[in-house]
Parts: structure tokens; sequence; C-alpha cells
């Protein structure tokens, strides 16, 4: 599993993907990372999932904002910052067929780590996913 897609996680659910409009920011480390992700339903936490990633210097590259970049249909920002080490956003997205639905997303992130938590709302149920990486030395050939 892709480093950046543990992070999308939190997005993706409910079918909630939005393009975040922002400056540039720092790069992260290309190397290997280690991401756990925890996934809380109505209050039922689910077990954590550990994984580990090789981050290609293309990838690192593209810095924190590639975990919230994705096709949007149907979403709007309403509130999208990246900067100085920190992001906040919160998305509105049309149901198409399901209830709307709100992601709201806070971190922090350097370019060896990221904490991120995103709380999901479709009015069905709220989801809360948190996910910590942090990179733990070079990639092994």
């Amino acid at each position: 599993m892709k480093l950046r897609y543990l992070v999308l996680a939190g997005l993706l659910a409910g079918g909630a993907v939005a393009c975040l409009a922002q400056a540039s920011t720092q790069p992260f480390e290309p190397g290997l990372w280690e991401v756990n992700a925890t996934v809380t339903a109505n209050g039922v936490a689910r077990a954590p999932v550990v994984d580990r990633q090789c981050l290609s210097p293309a990838e690192a590259a593209k810095g924190p904002q590639a975990m919230l970049l994705g096709a949007g249909a149907g979403c709007t920002a309403s509130r999208s910052t990246i900067a100085d080490g920190k992001l906040d956003a919160l998305f509105n997205c049309a149901g198409n067929g399901r209830p709307p639905t709100s992601v709201a997303i806070t971190g922090s992130f350097t370019p060896k780590s990221y904490d991120a938590v995103s709380t999901i709302t479709d009015g069905l149920m709220t989801r809360r996913i948190s996910v910590t990486g942090k990179w733990v030395g070079a990639c092994s050939s």
C-alpha cells in the first residue's frame, strides 16, 4: 500500500476526494516511511493499520499537498490551508446517490514526519481517521 493511499483513506471514505489549492510547501524526505492509521466509525475503533513504504524522490518532491489532491467531482473546499508545517481543510461533497459528505482535515508535517486527523460525516455515520507517518531511513535495494 502506498504511503499517500493511507493518508487518502480519510478522504476517500464516503467518496469524498477534493482538490486543495495552496502554495508550494517543503517536500517529504525520500526513503522508507512507516505509516500508522487508525479508523473509528461511530465510536467503534478498528484495528490499526501499519505499513512501510519506500517513497521515491519524485513522490517525496510532491510534498504534503499530494496527500490532499484528487478528483473532486462534486466537492468544494470551504477552508483549505497548507502553510508553516500545518494543514487545515474542510470539504463538502455532493452525495451522488448517497448522503452529502463533509470532510474536515487537520494536521502537521515536517520533511520527516506527519500527523493528520480526518473526520468524515455523511449523515449515516461519522468516521475519524488518524494517520501518522515517520521517515525511518533509506530504502533497501
